[in-house]
């Protein structure tokens, strides 16, 4: 027997919809930005990706597989507070200089993300060190 849509239904589901716990976006941290090259983490099936596509590289700790499934092609969302901009990314390789938290992601990503807005980099050891801004993000692959 189907459910029936009457306004008073309608709005009661509205209300526990809005009552969930938002589970696109789990975590927060620091995105960085990096020029993608071919990934040593996924292998050669993700190597068809270049520095226009939404990639992400995600922490160690983060990387690691959850109930036997590996992250490798799956999709998380990030968002940005401060531009209130919203983009999914599929995760494409590990992040060894990210803290839990932090991800990285294509150039072109970053600057759809940041509205165009690329913070200082500075040289450091004979390598460069690029800024990052404070965002948030999540996926049901990455357990939020």
């Amino acid at each position: 027997m189907p459910l029936s849509t009457t306004p008073f239904t309608t709005l009661l589901l509205l209300t526990l919809l809005t009552l969930l716990p938002h589970t696109t976006h789990a975590y927060s941290g620091e995105m960085t930005y990096h020029t993608v090259t071919q990934s040593r983490t996924c292998g050669p099936a993700y190597n068809n990706h270049g520095n226009r596509s939404p990639i992400v590289a995600l922490s160690p700790e983060m990387m690691k597989p959850k109930f036997g499934r590996p992250k490798c092609g799956t999709w998380i969302g990030i968002w940005n507070p401060a531009t209130k901009t919203k983009w999914k990314a599929m995760i494409h390789e590990t992040c060894t200089k990210c803290g839990k938290y932090d991800i990285s992601v294509s150039v072109h990503l970053f600057y759809n993300i940041t509205n165009g807005y690329f913070p200082p980099t500075w040289p450091m050891g004979g390598r460069y060190y690029y800024g990052s801004v404070r965002v948030d993000w999540g996926g049901v692959a990455v357990g939020g």
